[in-house]
This record gives structure tokens, sequence and C-alpha cells, in this order.
């Protein structure tokens, strides 16, 4: 675990003290058998390289050897900073790397001060974790230095400052030893606060190094633990989803760490001290290095419980309970890779924390999916600019032998989509030397994508795409088959149709269209298809995951003749979108009438574009018909209408469309011809407008535009026409009130409240209520005393002046 504060002090302290007599030191040794630059120039040449030192050691030793000149100005300066006793700044002294590098080069030189450790191992380990910590040190803020590196660091000081003492006691010239063995001592012997948390962290992949990159999430899973400051209630539940490899373990044991350190501190909101941290986890393989090949390599990793019913025991073993009855301890349980359980284990473990769990338990979990929890977070991918300083941060965090210009960081970012594991996984090949950056692009470009059917699906390296995506997504499609296997068909060709779209996003329109299938029946799927990240959402369009590509492909695509035949089905159908948006923008250009639409309806995407297009045609070819006012044209018009807005419909959901049909229908109503009573399907056409308007959320904007209020005035209307006096006064009602909210006062408006009036009248005459009668003069009052602005509309004028007398006639009555 993380030391606290004060001891992250106390040990920069110590290490910034103790690196003035370990630099003097080797100064003065290395200065004393090789006297001149010449000799020392000499001596790097002859030295071969240690054994067991890291790649970051060997890198340092190749500068030091480079620089040689440089170097040997730098020790003569700091033995001359012993003599002068000044403090020299860091730029004119060997750095903490140059001086571990000069050791380890001279070893056999430094013979007699590596024998103060246990072996030249021991030694090893404990001058690199020396350099570490100083490293970190260096920057004032560090706070995630643990105990194992404290207690490393801190042996490695004081064996070296009992040599140094002995042999050259002249080199403690800045401060005395003995001050510095009371400033180790009571370190080591420093008393932190005690916490008697419950746990089992030694089930708990801690790792060796801090994760970077993830501050902003840390703080938002220790935020969601914590509560809010005096907050009386905190949720119980949070699910950390994402596709595989992004680091959701890693983020969350790290966060464990950083709130014991906060507990240790008394920094935690609220006075939060949790009685007991589990961490139990059901994944069963994970993804490795191979230091001997070079390849990424899957390995089983050990799962602690595998069913609900497992789990369950398991929190009442360690915690020493029978069940939760009477349990008033408060903690946090974590739950790592919920994806690996099957569905109706995960619903049990839903339950079992929604219902049987006590108030002051919370829990956090990670899955691969979206799972239903009180608050879910999504961790996704770096990009551009979080992925350059993950990259650099990761290697100075690691002290990675890896150099990487900017062009190769985009190159690393883009082959590997920003992936946490395989960007680690390709940065610790790079440190090893066991690949180069050619050999990872080459080996995370060639995805077996829908390209490669040409060539029989060539083979990918076994480290590529091919372990990675089955890694990542085996089990989701797995799971989606079964829950999904009355509808395998349909489920099989809209993967297919991503894998081989030619394009890297395709919306929503193009997918109906190639499909066939409505609008309605398709979007669950494509929900579905990004609740399990297989699929990412951006506005109207959907884009596939490039690892779940290559699943795909050799799942569902497994010849070219499958491929030819749906490729061929595809370049048909993108012709005709094609052609249909060819027309469009024509319309845009020449008609002004279909750029109004597209502008006061926000209509954004092509599809929804080219259908509102359509159903304008529709519209002025239909209103055609009916002013022949025959039989045969007013039926032609109803089949025409049925058969193409029900196409266009599968396409879309817009409302516009939905208001051109009722639209429409009102119009062939309107004639009085159609034997067949169509009020019903004009209404409830206007009421899927209305609603599409009021419940998604790609077209909420257009409830706050005058299109909205004209549709409600325009279905009240209708509806006061045919005798549906109750529920036009509230369609009427509420268009007069968008009007007015809008500060709209037009023709349109002024309509609106003449209908709005009679209706109001209507109602009184049925039943008697006098509510009726005042809402209508009030309406006419307004009429009344607006009646300068619609002086022009003879028929208006007319309407508002026979409402003002029926109103009064029935008043003096």
């Amino acid at each position: 675990m993380y030391l606290t504060t004060d001891q992250h002090n106390r040990l920069r302290t110590i290490a910034m003290n103790f690196e003035i007599p370990f630099r003097t030191f080797i100064a003065c040794e290395i200065l004393e058998k090789y006297s001149t630059l010449e000799v020392f120039s000499l001596a790097l040449t002859t030295k071969d390289e240690p054994k067991g030192i890291s790649q970051t050691f060997k890198s340092q030793i190749g500068k030091i050897k480079s620089q040689s000149e440089r170097v040997y100005s730098l020790l003569v300066l700091s033995k001359e900073s012993m003599k002068k006793r000044i403090i020299e700044t860091e730029i004119n002294v060997p750095d903490v790397a140059t001086i571990v590098g000069l050791i380890m080069i001279f070893h056999v030189e430094f013979k007699s001060f590596i024998e103060c450790f246990s072996d030249y191992d021991g030694f090893i380990t404990q001058i690199e974790k020396y350099h570490y910590i100083r490293n970190k040190l260096n920057h004032p803020g560090c706070k995630t230095l643990e105990d194992q590196d404290m207690v490393l660091a801190l042996s490695f000081i004081s064996s070296a400052c009992v040599y140094i003492g002995i042999e050259h006691e002249e080199c403690f010239w800045e401060q005395p030893e003995d001050k510095l063995y009371q400033e180790i001592r009571a370190l080591e012997t420093l008393e932190t606060r005690r916490i008697n948390i419950i746990n089992n962290f030694d089930e708990m992949p801690l790792l060796e190094r801090k994760i970077v990159g993830r501050d902003m999430e840390v703080e938002k899973i220790k935020k969601f633990v914590y509560g809010v400051k005096g907050g009386l209630r905190k949720k119980s539940s949070l699910c950390v989803f994402g596709y595989g490899g992004l680091g959701k373990t890693a983020l969350v044991t790290e966060t464990v760490k950083s709130i014991i350190q906060d507990v240790m501190d008394e920094v935690t909101i609220n006075g939060y001290v949790p009685e007991f941290i589990l961490y139990f986890t059901a994944k069963e393989e994970m993804l490795d290095l191979s230091y001997t090949s070079g390849n990424i390599q899957k390995r089983n990793y050990k799962h602690n419980f595998s069913t609900c019913g497992e789990l369950e025991g398991k929190i009442y073993e360690i915690l020493g309970i029978d069940s939760f009855a009477d349990f008033e301890k408060r903690g946090l349980i974590i739950i790592d890779n919920l994806e690996t359980l099957d569905a109706k284990e995960r619903v049990k473990i839903k339950e079992y924390i929604d219902f049987m769990s006590p108030m002051g338990i919370q829990y956090i979990l990670t899955s691969r999916n979206e799972e239903e929890y009180e608050e879910r977070m999504k961790l996704g991918g770096f990009e551009a600019e979080s992925g350059h300083k993950f990259i650099s941060e990761y290697i100075e965090e690691n002290e990675l032998d890896v150099k990487l210009s900017d062009y190769e960081i985009s190159t690393l970012l883009d082959v590997s989509k920003g992936n946490t594991l395989v960007l680690v996984l390709s940065l610790r090949r790079l440190s090893k030397k066991i690949a180069s950056m050619e050999g990872i692009v080459i080996d995370l470009s060639q995805v077996a994508s829908i390209q490669s059917v040409a060539s029989e699906f060539e083979e990918l390296p076994a480290n590529g795409y091919e372990i990675i995506s089955e890694f990542m997504f085996k089990n989701t499609f797995l799971e989606l088959e079964n829950r999904l296997s009355e509808d395998m068909d349909l489920f099989v060709l809209l993967l297919q149709i991503f894998a081989v779209f030619p394009s890297d996003k395709v919306d929503i329109y193009t997918i109906c269209m190639l499909m066939k299938i409505s609008y309605l029946k398709i979007e669950p799927y494509l929900s579905l298809l990004c609740k399990y990240l297989i699929l990412e959402k951006k506005g109207d369009a959907y884009s596939l995951n490039d690892f779940a590509e290559k699943y795909i492909v050799q799942r569902f695509l497994p010849d070219k003749e499958t491929y030819e035949k749906l490729s061929g089905k595809i370049n048909e159908s993108m012709r005709e979108i094609q052609s249909d948006l060819d027309n469009l923008n024509r319309d845009l250009e020449n008609n002004s009438k279909v750029k109004e639409i597209i502008d006061d309806w926000a209509i954004a995407y092509d599809g929804d574009r080219i259908a509102a297009a359509k159903a304008y045609h529709l519209y002025q070819s239909v209103n055609q018909d009916c002013m022949k006012g025959s039989d045969f044209f007013v039926s032609k018009a109803y089949e025409e209408v049925n058969e193409k807005i029900s196409m266009i419909e599968k396409t879309t959901m817009h409302p516009y469309v939905k208001y051109q049909k009722a639209r429409m229908l009102s119009l062939i109503y309107g004639t009085k011809v159609l034997e067949k009573d169509i009020r019903k399907e004009v209404e409830k056409a206007f009421i899927e407008c209305i609603w599409i308007i009021k419940t998604n959320a790609l077209y909420l904007k257009i409830k706050t535009t005058k299109n909205y209020a004209s549709v409600l005035w325009i279905f009240g209307s209708f509806l006061s026409s045919i005798g549906n006096v109750q529920d036009a006064i509230r369609y009427l009602e509420e268009s007069c009130n968008c009007f007015e909210i809008l500060g709209i006062q037009d023709k349109e408006y002024f309509q609106c409240c003449s209908r709005l009036g009679f209706a109001y009248l209507e109602q009184f005459k049925g039943t008697k209520e006098d509510a009726y009668l005042e809402k209508g003069k009030k309406v006419s009052d307004i009429l009344y005393k607006e009646r300068h602005r619609y002086m022009g509309d003879s028929g208006l004028k007319n309407y508002a002046t026979q409402l003002r007398r029926e109103i009064y006639e029935i008043r003096i009555w």
C-alpha cells in the first residue's frame, strides 16, 4: 500500500540529503583511480556490460560512454564542491542515473562497496530501487511510493552510509552522518495511524507500479465511495465497464490503494473509514508477454468464484458471519470481471446486492458490458492527447528503455486503438528489445478484415489481433448468440454488414436500407451491441470496435463466396442511397421549401434528410390528387401514402415524416370521397409525431420551435373538426402555450387562439360548466385586444368577431 504523506515527505528529505555524500563518494573514488580524462575515457571503452541490470541502466551505460568528457567534468565539479563546501545545482553535478550507471560500469573498482550488501543481486535490486524512489521524489507532489519501495531504499541508504562513513567520512560535508541516521531511524520507527481493515488483499492483483493517466477516474470512484461532503446518503453500487484491456482491474485496485492512503492521512470525506475491503474476481484468463519469444499470449487466471452462491459464501467466510442479518459494519466489496459469469448468475448477484446487502456495504463491479447498477462509469481507450500523455508517463514511471518520436507515439496509438493493454504490452516488448516498432505496427495492422478475403484471409502473427480480439470478445459474442438465438439470422446479418461496410461508420438509415428492416426493429439490436461495447454510437452513426471486427470475420464470414454475395448487395443499396442523396442535393439547390424544412425541423443526418425530402414530395403529389376530387385519384393517393410512407418510416423515426403522413391522411379524409373512415389513422399519425418529439432525445430540440406549436395547433384543429372537443382543447392549449413561451404572436398563433376559443364554447354547450365559458371569454378578449395584428385576414377577423358575439349572447342570456 502507499506510504502516508508524512512518510513521503520524510523519505524525500532523506533521499536528498544522502545524494550529496553518495555523489561525492563516487566522484572521489573514480577520480582517484582515473586522474585524467584520457585515462577515464580509455577505461570506459574496456568495460563490459555488467550482468543482471535493467534495460534502463543498459541504456544509461551507453549514454555515459558516449558522453565521457561531459561526465568526467561533472565528477570533477562534484569533488570540488566538497572542497569549497558549495552545493552546486543539478546542472553542474551528475544526476542519480549517472551516479548509479558509473557504479555499474566500474563495479570491479567498487567491489568492496558492493560487498557491503548481501550479494550482487541484492545490491542491484536495492540501488535500482534507490534510483526509482529518488526520481519519483524529485516531483514534490509524488504520493505513490509504497512500503516495499521505502524499505529497500532505506536499506540501501543505510548500508551505503555505513561504508562511506568508515572509508570516506569527509564526504558528509553538507550534513553530519549521524543526523542522516537519525532521520532514517525516525522514519523507520514512525508510527502511522493504526487501521484495522478486514481484507483479502493477498488475492488482489496489486501492481508493482502505479497506473498512469487515470487520475480523474480514480477520483470519480473515490467520490462514489466517500459520497459528497456533508452528505447523508451514498449510492451502493458502481459498475466500471469497458472492453477488455482498458485496465478496469488496475483502476479499481489503484483506487483501493489511494483510499487506504487517505485513511492513513485522515483526509477522507465525511471521516470515512471502511471496516473491511474485500476483492473477488471471476476472471479466467489474461493476456501477458512471453519474455523469450516476445509474443503476446493467453494464460489462465486464478478466479475465486464462478457463481453467486460461491461469492456469497466467501464474503461471509472472510467476515466471520453466517449472513448479513443484523450486520452493521460498513465496507467495500469489489467484484471483478463480472462478464465472465453467465447471465443468470449476473442477475442473481444484482439481486443479492440490491436486496440482500445492508446499506453500509458498497460494491464496485467491473465488466466488459454495461451492467444496470446504480452508478456506471465507462472506461475508454486513450486518444490523441491523453494517449501521448499516457505513453510518456508509463515509460517514465516504469523506467522503460524506450524512446519514441511524436510520430511513433501517434502510430502506436492508431494501431492499438488506444487500448491500454495493447499499449502496455507493446511498450514492454519495445523496452526488452524483443520487438521493433515496425514489427508491432505490422503485427497490429494486418487485421483480417473483409478486405483480405480475396487473399483467403491471410494469417496473422500469433501475437497480434487474433489473440487480442478473441480475448476481448469471445465470451461477449457467445453470450449474445445465446441471448439472440431466436433472431440469429438478423443478428448475424447486422454484424456482417458492419464488417463488410466500406466506411468506418454507418448511420441507421443506411443500415435499415441495407437490411430492409424498419428502424424500430433494428434500433434495439444496435443499442444492445453498444451496451456490449461491440459498437460505439456517435450522433446517429455507429462504428465497429476494430478488435471485434476480427472476431466477426472469423466467426461469421468464413469464405470468399459469403463476402462477395453480401458485398454485392451492399454496393447495390449504396448506389440507391447515393442516388437519393443526389436528388436531395438537387432539391436543396433548386427548392427553397425543402431547404427550409430541413433547417426548421433540425434534420441533421443524411438518412433523415433523404426521408424528409421524400415525404415532402409525396405530400405534393397527394395534394394534387386530392384537389382533383374524384374517387379514383383520392383512392390512389391513399394507397400511395400507405405504400410509400411505410417504406420511408422503416428508415427513420424523424417526426417530420409522421407529421407529413398525418397531413396527407387529413387531406384525404377532408375530401369526403374515400368510403373508408380513416380518422383513427390521422389521429395515430399525429400522436406518434408528438410522442417522438417529446420522448426521443435526438429530436427534443424540436419541442422548442414553432414547428412543434404548429403540429399541436393543426392536430387540435382536426380533433375539433371531427367533434373530439375535449382532446382538441388539450392540444390547442399546449399549442398556445408553446407560441407564448417562444414569444410568437403571428397569424398562426391567433388562428390557434380562435380555434381554442370556439372549442371552449363547444365544450361549455355540451357540459354547461362555466369554467369553459370564462376561458373562452379570456381568449376572445385576447383576440379583440390584438385585432390590429390580423386586420388584413378577413377570415380570422370574422371568426374573432363571431366568437366574441356568441360569448356575449350566452352571458346576456
